[in-house]
């Protein structure tokens, strides 16, 4: 058998075992012979599994092509590291020995699933102790942070310690009755992805002694008589409380014993009992001391009981009476005084005219009324009242009322003796004397001791008297004791309408005192009554808030006893009374005056008002002759006008989802007739005419009134509402009058974030967080917190605008961007709002995101073709998060053979970028021809795209062969295919030329240029458009070392020769031939002495446009990278940076870097693009370095003194001597040489789309300088090395050439095509010279600054 090296895999090469279980895991073995299997950890466990070994708990066997390790009883002292090391060894002969061998480790992870506790430092717990919950959960791996809950639903804050034996804690600082309960400790960890959970649980009771609590409501002492008051007495305790017992200093009230039956008066809670008991109407005989009292059983009866004081309290109030006021002298007369007030009265005191008789002070003067303690009853007798007790009797008392204040009553009574005096009238009663008739009327007086005086008072008030003696006024009388007096009735007149006093005066004797009596009677002058109405207003129409005087005379005898001022209002059929004059019923308003024989009543209306609208009446009565009743009215309309007025409600602030009530009232006279309510979102909330009968209510004052249900209220009712109405008012001309007012629908803001549950986002791709935030006011910020792009603020004001946000009171924002590897953790969405009372409210939704990248796989080569005598790399870049294990990135190749070969041909390694990228390097040297063929890189089961690479063991090159689509003749402006047939090795590059007439070449296609990487024949396809200058066709084919070209004639391009044929046509043609002869010499004497002055550029400042045929702004994406068949390498300049738009920088970016705007631009080459594996970052030796100051110079800048350069007349094609090649100046020679750098300042005057570079060609043509190649330098401090300019020699064209294996010169200076050998001739960055009439743009010396002039260098041969 064959002697192979060792070889060991142990797969998985880590996993998690539980503990006091049996784990195992196989070693593969390979390799021949074997020599020993050895199983070893770090604990010095060793065991050569060659044959079956046990050593402790650990065990192993082998088989045939593997050994199977057994762990029993896994602890955590037997995690670790374990390894399998295989030996294999054999005697190449007597005295050499050939060993080899190879490691296999897996990794052991000890695991437990989770434990959980829960204990409380005091159980039974008493109300006030201070406790703590202790829940700990212990596990392997650590497990997550435990959870407390209390009655299966509250989550409970917990103060958490320690890694995978956590302990935390709950602490209440005073434990109450609602902290009772049952609590439950849950822990959980994940062992090999299963998830272990545990739980533990206890009961918590709080207990704790009877409790009273007595209230008042309301809270106060002193109390009026007919107040009300409620008492609440609670008794709290666990066990909960037994008895309760409610009373007053009267005795118990209330007595409930949880024993006995059920009392709907006790409300009971699981902690206590309580009793309310209500006084509504309170007397004075509630004050008292209120108690509470109860009891429980805590480990033995437990008492409480407090008591409440309450005092009623009102003014003292006195009643005085008399058992007679008009007593003779001879009589008794007793004075009782009743004194009553809570507090009870202090003091009573009677008095006569003033002066004190007795106060309560006295022995007997007052005692208790009965059982009532706060009434005290006083009397006072006087005996043989006589005379001297006339007079005026007052009785005060006292007491402290409400506020401790002290209050005084005072009652009196008036007593006085009766007199013998008698007077008689005649008639004796009331008497009708018709208006207009004779009457006289009798005064007859009498008296014990002769009258001195007697007189008549007239119904005027005029009075007569009579005296023995005469006098004014006279009244005719006669008589001594009795006196007889007369008077006669005054015809035709009311003056004597009334009552008429006759009074007698007279003294008794022995009295000083003059004593009266007297004697009256009416009579009545009788007329019909009859009634005139009037007003202030000479018109119906009276404006509202102005005065109306309304006068309504009643003239009759008698003097009418009913008057009745009344209003029948618009629109009622019934009279509303305003004046009643009624003696009947004792109705005399103070508005009626009473004159002879006239009552007027006068209605005065100071501000006129609608409710003043309608027909006003007045009635009136009066008794005439007989006392027969009569009647007699008058009538006037009133109409109250006012424009119509809104009176809109008061802003209204409103919670959403509650009921909305508007009320508003309009008025107007006339009234109302149309009534609307709306606002921006609701338009006809009140459409309201006078014919409807609901909503709007009311006549000149209308009040409407509108409720939306609780549920319909949402943000629709927020903001500004319109009020608008109508009336006819005065002359009945229409007005129309609005008001508004506001609504705000308040709502606590809330907010939503959207991912809603945590969930990953895509690395890279356009991800938006979407925020929603609701409330009322309007939300006024929304902050979207990130965890690397910060702080994401919108504000309403504008201030702030880094989110995007629409809407009002339902934001809806947006943020959307590309997550990287730092976006990973909480996103908080937090929106603002205030509300009622301007509060500020806020509201916040987090969702936790991960940033994944799915694995991607990508690999190139430095060269797709090498020669067994080279070598060649193949690198591999694989980006991802999670990112796959080093040991899981190999390669592969096509041929199955090869790729076991490979396994210690590459080398992995963690990018330095960031810990998710891996780059693997295959590097093969000297290969074999079975290497050709299709490379892998697999990462973890994804592959790259494959890497083509052909290996033959020498060069070589055949002449392509060169096709045209169209024949021998073709239209002017058609498109012909050029088809260029090449077969060689190793990499080809191949172009097509044109050669026209002026012998100036152009390019059809440099690029896209396929990259030959087989050993077959390929076609390569280019166009053309046909143009009258065409004559032949170039096809160039290299490689490393050799060069092929084949050319063909051009087909005739019809249609050239109708110019001449229109120009030389027709009348006078003879002379337009003549003059282009003339013209055509001058041409070719100025193309002469061009020529001769080694020069046909044009003059100075001019420039010339080429497209580069291979830039394409769909696919172009990467800042100007291109490639070398498919290898990255050489960059163009002439593409945009970064985000920027400008095109044209100088600065050339890495792949997956772009540049900084300033930035020196060294022209970072791939690491693999001259066959130097060097990073930026360790060496300056890959750096191509286009933009920097030439030597000497102290500033960048354009390619403003690039210069064409002279070209000698060539010789026809095989008949002249190759010219040899012309010497490169140095940079001394050279002078002033202007390298490719860049002018920042006209960077902005670049072209939209950067398919053009502007390269300004001056007259005087100097050699142009041969700066570098883009190569290793191997001092940074050099001589700046440039783009290589190797300028050609150019010639005339008269046939097309023989084809020729030599490297000939071209037609034009090659400005420099990136060539990727540095060794070749071929020369970079290539300037094509265009006549200025077919130039695009005139371009000008860039040295003004005003238009560019970068160099474009071209993309060669690369893939788009």
């Amino acid at each position: 058998m064959i002697a192979t090296p060792a070889g060991a895999t142990i797969t998985p090469t880590a996993k998690s075992a539980e503990d006091g279980t049996t784990t195992t895991f196989t070693c593969v073995v390979t390799g021949h012979p074997v020599e020993s299997v050895v199983i070893t950890r770090p604990n010095s466990l060793s065991l050569n599994c060659l044959t079956a070994q046990t050593s402790g708990d650990v065990s192993c066997t082998k088989g045939n092509t593997d050994v199977e390790v057994e762990i029993s009883s896994f602890a955590a002292d037997k995690a670790g590291t374990y390894t399998c090391t295989v030996k294999t060894s054999y005697w190449k002969d007597d005295s050499t020995e050939v060993a080899s061998t190879a490691d296999a480790t897996i990794a052991l992870t000890y695991a437990k699933a989770s434990t959980a506790s829960l204990t409380v430092s005091k159980a039974p717990a008493t109300k006030g102790d201070a406790i703590t919950l202790t829940c700990i959960v212990e596990g392997y791996p650590q497990p997550d942070k435990p959870t407390l809950t209390k009655d299966g639903n509250t989550d409970i804050a917990l103060s958490c310690s320690g890694t995978n034996i956590k302990t935390c804690t709950k602490t209440f600082s005073a434990v109450e009755y609602a902290d009772s309960g049952s609590y439950k400790c849950d822990g959980k960890n994940s062992i090999n992805g299963v998830e272990k959970t545990s739980t533990s649980s206890l009961d918590l009771t709080v207990n704790g002694d009877a409790e009273v609590t007595l209230l008042l409501d309301p809270n106060q002492i002193e109390f009026g008589v007919g107040d009300a008051v409620s008492f609440t007495c609670t008794v709290e305790g666990f066990p909960i409380p037994t008895k309760l017992t409610f009373g007053n200093t009267d005795g118990d009230l209330k007595t409930y014993v949880s024993s006995g039956s059920a009392d709907s008066d006790i409300t009971t809670s699981t902690y206590g009992i309580s009793y309310i008991h209500t006084i509504t109407l309170l007397a004075l005989s509630d004050t008292s001391n209120y108690s509470c009292y109860g009891e429980n059983n805590n480990g033995g009866i437990k008492t409480a009981a407090t008591t409440e004081d309450i005092i009623i309290v009102s003014d003292v109030t006195v009643q005085l009476s008399a058992t007679s006021t008009t007593p003779t002298k001879e009589d008794t007369v007793t004075l009782t005084c009743e004194v009553n007030g809570g507090r009870k009265p202090h003091s009573v005191e009677l008095t006569k005219d003033g002066a004190t008789l007795t106060t309560n002070s006295a022995d007997g003067f007052c005692v208790n009324k009965d059982q009532d303690k706060f009434t005290l009853i006083c009397t006072y007798t006087i005996n043989n009242f006589g005379y001297s007790n006339d007079g005026i009797y007052s009785c005060s008392g006292k007491n402290y009322a409400a506020g401790n204040n002290e209050v005084t009553a005072i009652a009196t009574k008036s007593i006085d003796v009766s007199r013998e005096v008698t007077v008689s009238i005649v008639p004796s009663s009331e008497t009708e004397v018709a208006y207009g008739s004779d009457y006289t009327l009798t005064c007859n007086v009498e008296g014990g001791s002769a009258p001195h005086r007697i007189t008549l008072t007239k119904p005027d008030s005029g009075v007569l008297t009579w005296t023995p003696n005469g006098g004014s006024n006279t009244l005719t009388c006669s008589g001594d004791n009795e006196v007889q007096c007369t008077y006669t009735i005054v015809k035709d007149s009311y003056s004597d309408n009334g009552g008429f006093t006759c009074v007698g005066f007279n003294y008794l004797p022995d009295e000083t005192e003059e004593k009266t009596s007297s004697d009256s009677v009416d009579i009545v002058i009788v007329k019909d009554v009859s009634v005139s109405l009037s007003k202030s207003y000479t018109t119906a129409e009276v404006d509202f808030g102005s005065s109306i005087i309304i006068t309504c005379v009643a003239e009759g005898g008698r003097v009418p006893h009913y008057l009745q001022l009344s209003q029948q209002k618009t629109g009622v059929t019934s009279y509303d009374e305003l004046i009643l004059y009624d003696t009947d019923n004792s109705k005399t308003p103070n508005t009626v005056v009473v004159g002879d024989n006239t009552i007027t009543s006068t209605y005065t209306v100071t501000t006129s008002g609608y409710e003043d609208n309608g027909q006003y009446r007045c009635m009136a009565k009066n008794r005439a002759a007989s006392n027969a009743e009569n009647e007699s009215s008058a009538v006037e309309e009133i109409i109250v006008v006012k424009n119509v007025l809104i009176t809109p409600p008061n802003p209204i602030e409103v919670d959403y989802g509650t009921v909305l009530s508007i009320t508003f009232h309009v008025e107007g006279g006339r009234s109302p007739s149309i009534v609307q309510l709306s606002n921006t979102r609701h338009t006809n909330i009140i459409n309201w005419t006078d014919q409807d009968a609901d909503v709007c209510t009311g006549t000149y004052t209308l009040t409407c009134v509108v409720q939306v249900d609780a549920p319909d209220v949402n943000y629709s009712y927020d903001g500004v509402y319109t009020i608008t109405a109508k009336n006819n008012a005065k002359d009945s001309v229409l007005i129309t009058s609005t008001s508004t007012f506001t609504v705000t629908v308040f709502k606590d803001v809330s907010a939503q974030i959207e991912p809603s549950t945590d969930s990953d986002i895509t690395y890279g791709e356009d991800t938006t967080i979407k925020c929603s935030v609701d409330g009322g006011n309007e939300p006024y910020q929304v902050d979207l917190i990130t965890p690397d792009n910060g702080t994401q603020t919108w504000k309403r004001d504008g201030s702030s605008s880094s989110i995007n946000c629409v809407g009002g009171h339902e934001l809806q924002c947006t943020f959307t961007f590309q997550p990287n590897y730092d976006s990973d953790g909480e996103y908080k969405c937090k929106g603002y709002n205030t509300v009622k009372n301007n509060v500020d409210k806020d509201a916040e939704a987090s969702v936790s995101l991960t940033s994944v990248r799915a694995i991607e796989v990508s690999a190139r080569s430095n060269t797709s073709s090498v020669l067994t005598n080279g070598s060649f790399a193949i690198s591999c870049t694989i980006i991802g998060k999670p990112i796959i294990d080093i040991d899981q990135v190999s390669w592969s190749h096509s041929n199955n053979a090869v790729t076991p070969n490979l396994t210690e041909l590459y080398d992995t390694v963690k990018g330095s970028a960031d810990e998710f990228t891996l780059n693997s390097v295959l590097t093969i040297r000297q290969p074999s021809v079975d290497y050709s063929g299709s490379f892998y890189c697999n990462a973890g089961g994804t592959l790259s795209e494959a890497v083509e690479v052909t290996v033959a063991e020498k060069e070589f090159l055949i002449a392509p062969v060169l096709l045209q689509s169209v024949g021998e003749s073709v239209e002017v402006g058609s498109v012909v295919t050029i088809t260029c047939k090449v077969q060689g090795f190793p990499t080809m590059v191949a172009s097509v030329g044109v050669t026209n007439i002026d012998t100036t070449k152009s390019v059809v296609s440099a690029s896209p240029a396929s990259q030959q990487t087989s050993l077959k024949e390929e076609d390569l396809v280019f166009t053309h458009t046909a143009t009258c200058d065409d004559e032949y066709y170039v096809c160039r084919v290299t490689t490393y070392n050799s060069v092929r070209k084949t050319s063909i004639n051009s087909p005739i391009v019809e249609g050239c020769e109708n110019t001449a044929a229109l120009i030389g046509g027709g009348v006078g043609g003879g002379v337009v031939m003549i003059v282009l002869i003339v013209v055509a010499v001058f041409c070719v004497l100025h193309v002469y002495k061009k020529r001769k002055a080694r020069s046909c550029s044009p003059k100075a400042g001019a420039g010339a446009q080429f497209p580069n045929p291979t830039f394409d702004p769909t696919y172009d994406n990467m800042n100007g990278v291109t490639t070398n068949g498919t290898e990255e390498g050489y960059s163009h300049l002439n593409r945009p940076i970064g985000d920027l738009q400008e095109e044209g920088y100088a600065s050339i970016g890495d792949r997956n870097k772009p540049a900084n705007v300033g930035e020196d631009g060294y022209a970072t080459m791939d690491t693999m693009s001259n066959q130097q594996p060097l990073q930026r970052t360790n060496s300056d030796a890959a750096y191509a370095a286009l933009n920097r100051p030439a030597a000497g110079k102290s500033k960048r800048g354009v390619i403003s003194k690039y210069k064409p350069v002279a070209i000698p007349k060539k010789p026809p094609p095989n008949k002249a001597a190759k010219p040899k090649p012309k010497q490169q100046p140095t940079p001394e020679e050279q002078g002033d040489p202007t390298y490719a750098t860049v002018d920042l300042k006209t960077r902005r005057n670049v072209q939209p789309t950067s398919e053009y570079a502007d390269v300004s060609l001056p007259d005087v043509a100097p050699e142009v300088p041969v700066y570098g190649t883009m190569g290793q330098r191997d001092n940074p401090e050099d001589d700046p090395v440039y783009a290589l300019v190797n300028p050609k020699m150019r010639s005339m064209k008269k046939q097309a050439p023989e084809e020729e294996e030599e490297d000939m010169p071209p037609e034009v200076p090659l400005y420099g095509t990136m060539a990727d050998n540095i060794d070749d001739e071929d020369p970079y960055a290539t300037v094509e010279f265009v006549p200025k009439s077919k130039r695009t743009q005139e371009v000008k010396d860039s040295s003004q600054n005003e238009e560019t002039a970068y160099a474009s260098i071209a993309d060669f041969q690369r893939n788009p």
